[in-house]
């Protein structure tokens, strides 16, 4: 897992975190090392002075900052240039819509923004495209609406002035309309939101984006259909966060995600009525530097994880002080079952760190009817359950075999044993 606190920032596929926009910058022209900020950017008034000392009072180009950029007060924009003001420079516009996200159809109202010296910004014509073969244009549509079947649209405005001067701006993803299911297979076109097995995705995390916002728009049974083949991990771990069902069409033998590059689990289950269903679920690295190392392939912290081949994971203590648990599976609270976690690992590299649970970690929840076998755990000290650690919750009709804690005799810790090369209990 990556380390560090990111906040007041913005990136396209920035985790959450305090202030913190996952959206496109929007630069000038990042291309070519322009860093200033378009008329319209998110960046713009999202700053923040909050414990910097002493407070800057000009950007990375000289110009005073905070500037009032949207009429609103002066608040401090993100990056290293501030905006200027809305009354200087040439004519700009950007928009401002409402809602941004639906199900199944959303109408969304938009209005102009305006900005620029005063003599430039007397608009005598607007132009709206809606990105779905639909336009609008006036002289006095400053503010429009317009109904957006499902997909994912970028919205054009723009804008003429009485001096002949023009300018545009371009919101890629103004609007997003999403249904109650999302496609996952190799063969489909990609067509957001994946709403079929034509227009099927063979990215899990983007299916997973538009299916979290079927959820919190109130969609009864969202679910995410998985096909045949392997789908491949790059970056952020899966996180569920809502009530989401992602699930294969014929089981872990036929359907396997996997972490093809970067460190970090697979799947992160965060909510009661989240469940991963059929998968064959490998590649897991999580590999921290500090604190702890927890679940490599899966981490439940609630929810049910059924029917799924965890296999090939590992978690890694790196430095001194770092413990690792749950090479497979680690659980907090929900359901494991019918599951097989096998050949996972946890690797011990520093001289003071600790590994428990090669295959499954439980601190609560329960597991049951599963096969938990060929997990270890190999470091120097401290090395307990290689198949199954419980220091909470159950487990119930499993099968623990072949399973191996082995510590180092040479540098092992007398004081904090090795043992349990099937299971170890702590609780439960």
């Amino acid at each position: 897992d990556i380390q560090g606190v990111a906040t007041y920032s913005c990136a396209s596929d920035l985790a959450g975190g305090t202030g913190n926009l996952a959206a496109n910058p929007q630069f000038v022209d990042a291309a070519g090392g322009d860093y200033r900020l378009l008329y319209g950017s998110p960046c713009i008034d999202a700053g923040t002075t909050n414990g910097v000392t002493p407070a800057l009072t000009n950007d990375l180009a000289g110009a005073s900052r905070p500037q009032d950029t949207y009429e609103g007060g002066a608040v401090p924009d993100m990056g290293a240039y501030e905006r200027e003001s809305y009354l200087s420079g040439p004519l700009a516009c950007s928009f401002t819509n409402s809602p941004k996200v639906g199900l199944t159809s959303l109408n969304s109202a938009f209005t102009a923004r305006i900005a620029g010296d005063p003599s430039a910004t007397n608009v005598v014509h607007y132009w709206w495209d809606f990105g779905d073969g639909y336009t609008q244009d006036g002289p006095v549509m400053r503010q429009v609406s317009h109904t957006f079947a499902p997909g994912r649209y970028a919205v054009v405005l723009t804008v003429l002035n009485s001096l002949g001067g023009i300018a545009s701006f371009t919101e890629e993803a103004a609007v997003r309309v999403v249904t109650s299911n999302a496609y996952v297979a190799t063969g489909g076109s990609a067509a957001y939101p994946f709403a079929s097995w034509a227009t099927a995705t063979t990215n899990l995390g983007a299916a997973l984006e538009a299916a979290h916002i079927a959820a919190a728009e109130g969609a009864a049974d969202v679910r995410v259909w998985v096909g045949d083949g392997t789908f491949a991990l790059v970056g952020m771990p899966l996180e569920i966060t809502r009530a989401i069902r992602v699930g294969s069409v014929n089981g872990p033998a036929a359907t396997r995600v996997w972490r093809a590059a970067g460190l970090g689990r697979v799947f992160t289950l965060a909510h009661a009525g989240a469940s991963v269903e059929g998968l064959t679920i490998t590649g897991g690295d999580v590999a921290e530097v500090s604190g702890q190392s927890y679940g490599g392939g899966v981490y439940v912290g609630a929810g049910t994880l059924r029917d799924c081949v965890v296999r090939g994971n590992k978690v890694r203590a790196t430095q001194d002080s770092v413990e690792a648990r749950g090479g497979g599976v680690y659980i907090v609270e929900g359901l494991v079952e019918n599951c097989s976690v096998v050949s996972n690992a946890q690797v011990n590299v520093h001289p003071y760190t600790a590994g428990v649970g090669g295959g499954v970690y439980m601190t609560g929840g329960r597991i049951r009817l599963s096969n938990i076998s060929s997990n270890e755990i190999n470091g120097w000290r401290c090395q307990q359950g290689g198949g199954l650690f419980l220091s909470g919750g159950t487990a119930e009709c499993c099968r623990v075999v072949h399973n191996n804690a082995a510590g180092d005799a040479v540098h092992g810790d007398t004081g904090r044993p090795t043992g349990g090369g099937g299971i170890r209990m702590k609780g439960g």
